[in-house]
This record gives C-alpha cells, sequence and structure tokens, in this order.
C-alpha cells in the first residue's frame, strides 16, 4: 500500500458539500483515496484495514452536536496509530484530542455557511497535492488521457 493513503469520514448536513468534494478532488489525484461508510459495522470494517501509513480525514462541523460515530472513528485511529486530520468548525469537539492534526473552519455567528469549510478542505488538497506532487500529476495526466480517449470534455 503506498504511504498516506487518505479516507474521508464525515459528518454533519455540511458534509453534504465538503465530503464529495474532498472526495472527488482525492480520488482524482490519488490512486488510493476512499470514503468511509458513516455508521455501525461497514465503518469499522474498512477501520481496521487502516495502519500508520494510511490517514483518515475526519470532518465534525455540527458542534456543539458531535456524531457520535465520528467522534468514535478518531479515537479507534487514534489508539491504532492512524494518523487522522480533524477538520472542525468548534475547537470544543471531542475528536479534537484524539486527532494528529486539528484543521479549524471558521463559524459564522449570523447564519449558518459551508463556505469556510469548503476553504479548509480546499487548502488540505492544496498542500496534498504539493506534498505528494509526482504522484498526483501522474494521475492527472492519465485522467486526462482517458477522458480524452474517450471523448469526454468537461
Amino acid at each position: 500500500r503506498p504511504p498516506c493513503s487518505p479516507r474521508s469520514l464525515s459528518t454533519a448536513p455540511a458534509v453534504v458539500y465538503t465530503r464529495p468534494f474532498l472526495y472527488c478532488m482525492l480520488t482524482q489525484t490519488f490512486d488510493t483515496s476512499h470514503i468511509l461508510h458513516s455508521g455501525g459495522d461497514e465503518l469499522y470494517a474498512q477501520l481496521v484495514d487502516l495502519n500508520s501509513s494510511d490517514a483518515i480525514v475526519a470532518i465534525s462541523l455540527g458542534g456543539p452536536h458531535f456524531t457520535r460515530t465520528t467522534v468514535q472513528a478518531v479515537k479507534y485511529a487514534h489508539r491504532n496509530k492512524v494518523p487522522t486530520i480533524l477538520i472542525s468548525n468548534d475547537p470544543s469537539s471531542p475528536a479534537v484530542e484524539f486527532a494528529t492534526i486539528k484543521l479549524q473552519a471558521a463559524q459564522t455567528k449570523q447564519h449558518y455557511s459551508v463556505i469556510p469549510a469548503l476553504i479548509v478542505v480546499e487548502t488540505l488538497l492544496v498542500e496534498l497535492g504539493q506534498r505528494k506532487k509526482s504522484v498526483a500529476v501522474k494521475k492527472l495526466h492519465r485522467l486526462e488521457e482517458v477522458l480524452a480517449d474517450e471523448q469526454i470534455t468537461m
């Protein structure tokens, strides 16, 4: 397994926008990206296969109502030495103490907005792309060739 295969786990309504965007961009640039199921035995069936060469991106944007599944998954990853990047809009999230890297999305007070979380996700994607540039460029070139061969335009 290649080093650092990012996996995504997320909760809350804002994730309706952030999780698919993160997954789409990761799969376009890396071969080993997956979305973890968000509950029960299916989630742990995937978590049990992870090790220290993997990474989980957990998105918890529901504070103060944190989804128990995300917190438990981050705790499990911590206990099993699986690096975890937590994107949260609340520094009091119970998952914070177990995450390897904590990324804070701003909270809006006047209205609900998914934009701060998307900005954090976009920043993470840029950083991963820079760190794994040769892998990302190779995958993007392969994808470009396939789309051209299949005459798929965007």
